[in-house]
């Protein structure tokens, strides 16, 4: 993506940095970029490129009547290093709309973009074909949704119900990888209590558990807060 692809959007921004932070640092570092877009973008030849040099490499792209970015986002991009950005404007990032004073966060060591919206964010997650609002949201490098806090009890995975106020997490390639449950819920065959957190492998069965009540497993009982580990089959793997 070249600098005039980026239309005034943090979308675009954090992915001009994600698709270039091979070290997931944060920044663009020499090394990362060719010289010449390294020399270009580097303005206070500090060794690393931010995201506010970034965003006015941007503005001096494009015409002056059709700057990229207002003043107000560079003013949230001068302060944003490890600190958040604070949208000036409503804007739609990695397909979801966030409202004006929404706080945004680049994240450190390859783990996204976190996002606090100022009004509940609603999330249209099309590879489980359900639709929910979250009070948080991140996101992974690739720009899928990482993790949300639900807003409300939430079918999201094969029916089941997860509890609101807590996290729901997500593979890269979009699949449950945990979450708490909302409800007493029979998974695999087995009988979970409501509050359990359970994780998922990619084929969605069950990971391991952390259990909410004395739970009856393959003939077996285990007591309240044990953790339980699967295989990939369904079989119990504790000794």
């Amino acid at each position: 993506m070249e600098i005039s692809g980026i239309r005034g959007s943090f979308g675009n921004l954090f992915q001009y940095i994600n698709e270039r932070d091979r070290d997931h640092s944060g920044v663009i570092e020499n090394g990362e970029v060719s010289s010449e877009e390294f020399s270009r973008l580097d303005n206070d030849h500090d060794g690393q490129i931010q995201g506010l040099e970034i965003m006015q490499a941007a503005n001096l792209a494009s015409p002056a009547r059709a700057r990229h970015f207002s003043a107000g986002d560079l003013s949230q991009g001068r302060v944003a290093n490890n600190n958040p950005i604070r949208l000036v404007n409503a804007e739609t990032i990695y397909g979801v709309r966030f409202n004006r004073g929404s706080f945004i966060l680049l994240g450190r060591g390859g783990s996204g973009v976190s996002i606090l919206p100022s009004t509940n964010a609603i999330i249209n997650d099309v590879a489980n074909s359900v639709t929910f609002r979250a009070a948080s949201v991140h996101f992974h490098t690739n720009g899928r949704v990482r993790m949300v806090e639900l807003t409300a009890n939430t079918s999201i995975l094969n029916g089941i119900r997860f509890r609101a106020g807590t996290d729901v997490g997500f593979y890269e390639n979009g699949h449950v990888l945990f979450g708490v449950l909302a409800a007493d819920t029979t998974i695999n065959g087995v009988s979970f209590s409501a509050g359990t957190g359970v994780y998922f492998y990619e084929n969605g069965h069950v990971s391991h558990v952390n259990l909410a009540a004395d739970t009856r497993i393959s003939g077996r009982w285990f007591r309240y807060g044990t953790r339980v580990y699967f295989d990939e089959n369904g079989r119990v793997t504790n000794p």
